[in-house]
C-alpha cells in the first residue's frame, strides 16, 4: 500500500503552528488550570471548543464514495482500534502507513493538517475508504453506499482514559485532579458534548442495514468475531492468511508496538516532552484504577439518566454494570 503525499500533514515529532485555531483554547485551558479555575471554566471552554473548532468544518461539502466506511466514536472509546480494524480489512491485512491520518480522513479534526476528505489517495484493493469522526449520528451524513460503524464504551472507562489522555496531552496531569475531571465529565462539559447523546443517537439507528453498533467490551472479549462481523458488513471475504494478518495488526500488542503510527496530533504550546502515548492500556473493565465506588456510581447514574431523558433503551446495565 502506498499512502498519499504526506507533505502537508503533521506528525508527532512536529510542532504545530501557533496560528492554529486551537491555540487560544489551549492557552485558556492551561491558564485556568494553573489558576485552579479549570472546573468552573470547563463549561465555557468545552462549549467554545465544540463550536469554534470541532464543528467548524465537519462533513461540509462531503460527497459519499461507494465503499466509504465512517467510524464514529465518543472520544477514548476505541477510535484508533476501530479505524485500524477497518483499514486492515480494506487492505486485506496489508495496510501500511506512516501515521493513521495519512490514510484516514478526519473531517471534524481540531487541525487541518490531517488527510482531507477530498484528497486523492490510492484506492484500497477492496474499494473501501475509512473515515474517522467524533460527531454523533445527527452530524454524520447518510448515503445508501456508506457504512457507519459506531463503538460505544463504558463511560467510566472513557473518563479514566480521557483523563490520562486529555490532561496529558495538555500537560496538565499535575494541575487537574481526577476528582475535578469527573466533575467536568458529569457536567457534559467536554468539547464533544455528552456521552449519552452520542450513544443514544447511534443506538436508535442500530437496525439500519448500513449501521453497525459495537460495544467496546464485547470487542475485547471476541476480536475475531468482531473482525468477521465488520468484514461481512463491508462485503469483504478474507482468506485465512488475510484474516490472520488483520487480527494480528488489530491486536493490542501490535498497536502498542506501533504507537507512533496512532499518536495524537500535537497541540500548540505543549512541549514535546509533555505528550502522551495514544494507546495507554487498551483494556476493558479497569475503571477502578482511578475511580472509587462512589465516583463510578455517580457516572453510571448520570449516564443512565441521560439515556432515559433521550428515550433510549440501550441496555446500560447489561453492558456496563458489574460482572459476576
Amino acid at each position: 500500500m502506498t499512502e498519499s503525499d504526506p507533505g502537508a500533514l503533521i506528525f508527532p515529532d512536529q510542532q504545530p503552528s501557533l496560528w492554529s485555531p486551537l491555540t487560544p483554547l489551549v492557552l485558556a485551558t492551561r491558564a485556568t488550570a494553573h489558576l485552579g479555575l479549570m472546573l468552573p471554566a470547563a463549561r465555557t471552554l468545552g462549549a467554545l471548543a465544540h463550536r469554534a473548532v470541532f464543528l467548524r468544518r465537519g462533513f461540509r461539502g462531503y460527497r459519499a464514495r461507494p465503499g466509504d466506511v465512517i467510524v464514529s466514536t465518543f472520544p477514548k472509546s476505541g477510535t484508533n482500534w476501530a479505524m485500524q480494524i477497518g483499514q486492515q480489512i480494506a487492505w486485506r491485512g496489508a495496510a501500511e502507513f506512516r501515521h493513521i491520518h495519512c490514510v484516514v480522513p478526519w473531517p471534524d479534526a481540531p487541525s487541518e493538517r490531517v488527510l482531507s476528505l477530498d484528497a486523492v489517495a490510492p484506492p484500497s484493493p477492496t474499494g473501501h475508504r475509512i473515515i474517522k469522526t467524533h460527531l454523533g449520528a445527527d452530524g454524520t451524513p447518510w448515503d445508501s453506499s456508506t457504512l457507519c460503524v459506531a463503538v460505544i464504551r463504558d463511560p467510566k472507562e472513557v473518563v479514566v482514559s480521557a483523563y490520562h489522555f486529555v490532561m496529558g496531552l495538555l500537560g496538565l496531569l499535575d494541575r487537574v485532579s481526577p476528582e475535578d475531571f469527573v466533575e467536568i465529565f458529569l457536567a457534559d462539559a467536554m468539547p464533544w458534548g455528552g456521552w449519552a447523546t452520542h450513544a443514544a443517537g447511534w443506538w436508535a439507528l442500530r437496525e439500519r442495514d448500513n449501521v453497525q453498533v459495537l460495544e467496546f467490551g464485547a470487542m475485547k472479549r471476541d476480536l475475531p468475531g468482531h473482525v468477521d462481523r465488520l468484514a461481512a458488513a463491508m462485503g469483504v471475504e478474507l482468506s485465512a492468511s488475510e484474516r490472520a494478518a488483520v487480527l494480528e495488526r488489530s491486536g493490542l500488542p501490535w498497536m502498542k508496538a506501533h504507537d507512533a503510527q496512532f499518536t495524537p496530533v500535537p497541540l500548540p504550546t505543549v512541549r514535546p516532552k509533555e505528550r502522551v502515548p495514544m494507546i495507554r492500556r487498551g483494556a476493558s473493565g479497569g475503571s477502578g484504577e482511578m475511580l472509587d465506588a462512589a465516583q463510578q456510581g455517580r457516572i453510571d447514574a448520570h449516564c443512565r439518566q441521560g439515556l432515559l431523558d433521550l428515550g433510549c433503551d440501550l441496555p446500560y446495565d447489561a453492558w456496563f454494570g458489574p460482572r459476576g
